[in-house]
């Protein structure tokens, strides 16, 4: 059916897509503006002068120091042999000080002086999460002799 010469609803699809659409303002820079302006920038709050009453306690955190957690591992007596510790990146490398082959790797995660305890993989050639469901995490004590007994530590040795 043709009318004016045209399909019916040809005629109808070309008077919409004349159509003007209409300019709308994005509410995200307000919004980002507003968000910008509560939140209170580093020097703001060095230059905020509290009161002398209201000083938070000074807490000292039990936790270990680098050069506690490398003096338990290097006098820890190890059955394969002395071990060397390194302070790498986030955390701490034992090596076999015989062979220099890498042994584990004690990363801390920053919470009641736990780490996680990794082993490097001579397939991957990386370091991966020592555990039957993936990681483990132990306080320094316990790891070390976690390490001292488990035999995948010890297979490039």
């Amino acid at each position: 059916m043709t009318i004016g010469g045209s399909i019916g609803a040809a005629a109808d699809e070309e008077k919409e897509r004349c159509r003007v659409i209409a300019k709308v303002e994005s509410s995200r820079r307000e919004l980002s503006s507003i968000l910008f302006a509560i939140r209170p920038r580093h020097f703001e709050s060095a230059l905020f002068e509290a009161d002398k009453d209201s000083h938070a306690p000074i807490r000292h955190n039990g936790g270990m120091t680098d050069d506690d957690i490398i003096q338990l591992i290097e006098t820890f007596d190890f059955d394969a042999g002395p071990v060397a510790v390194e302070r790498r990146n986030r955390g701490f490398t034992l090596i076999h000080a015989e062979t220099g082959v890498p042994i584990a790797r004690l990363r801390p995660i920053g919470r009641d002086d736990l780490v996680d305890i990794l082993y490097w993989s001579l397939w991957k050639e990386r370091w991966m999460p020592f555990g039957p469901f993936g990681r483990t995490a132990a306080p320094v004590e316990q790891a070390v002799r976690i390490i001292a007994e488990a035999s995948i530590f010890w297979a490039g040795v």
